[in-house]
């Protein structure tokens, strides 16, 4: 059976094996890079690397905030 899942990462989940991920039928990964005005996801570059190692597609969000706009 395929599966077109996309999953949505960020810092807090922290036990990410991408090559299980790929082995399950994950199709790609859309990952939270930043938030607000400063905050930048610090597992972010490691996790596309390793990601991208394995085949995954890759995607990014901002996770915006009411004071984005300011």
């Amino acid at each position: 059976m395929i599966k077109n899942v996309i999953v949505d990462l960020s810092h807090w989940n922290q036990s990410v094996d991408f090559k299980l991920a790929k082995e399950d039928g994950i199709l790609g990964v859309i990952h939270k890079a930043t938030q607000g005005l400063q905050y930048v996801d610090p597992t972010y570059e490691e996790r596309q690397k390793a990601a991208e190692e394995v085949n995954l597609l890759w995607g990014a969000y901002h996770f915006g905030t009411g004071k984005d706009g300011s």
